[in-house]
């Protein structure tokens, strides 16, 4: 879900929101940065997250039930270990993996790691590219077509 009644939302381009998580937009930040959410680029966000009023740079990996609040950052290549919570105003800083709840240091990423999380954000742009003939419009209008045609 993708809520931006409060402020922009932006999602860049072949960046992936998994199932269940939410993207909120909020009215004011609390750390004095921007109210807005921003997704960048080749971006991986897992499924069941929660992210709101922060700042995802290009290349990051927000793992499986993390939460990233108000004035959060994650900058580029930077991980967010499954079910972490990035307080508001933490970061994390490129090329580091953070996890826990708060989130703290746990180790800084390979070169071949950072390369990798280009190629698994290129894997899912090509899964859904191969799968998007199997969405079907929404409503059931299009079943009565041939009917309507006549």
């Amino acid at each position: 879900m993708i809520r931006g009644d409060q402020s922009p939302i932006s999602v860049g381009g072949f960046s992936s929101i998994g199932d269940r998580s939410s993207v909120l937009s909020t009215a004011i930040n609390p750390t004095g940065f921007v109210a807005r959410t921003y997704i960048g680029d080749w971006v991986t966000v897992g499924q069941g997250c929660v992210l709101k009023g922060c700042t995802i740079d290009d290349y990051a990996v927000v793992g499986d039930g993390s939460v990233v609040q108000e004035g959060a950052l994650v900058e580029a290549h930077g991980v967010l270990e499954p079910g972490s919570v990035l307080l508001s105003g933490m970061r994390v800083p490129a090329g580091e993996v953070y996890g826990g709840n708060p989130a703290s240091f746990v180790r800084k990423l390979e070169k071949d790691e950072m390369e990798g999380q280009a190629k698994a954000a290129e894997k899912i742009c090509a899964l859904a590219q191969e799968h998007i003939d199997e969405f079907l419009p929404y409503g059931t209008l299009y079943q009565n077509k041939e009917a309507l045609t006549k």
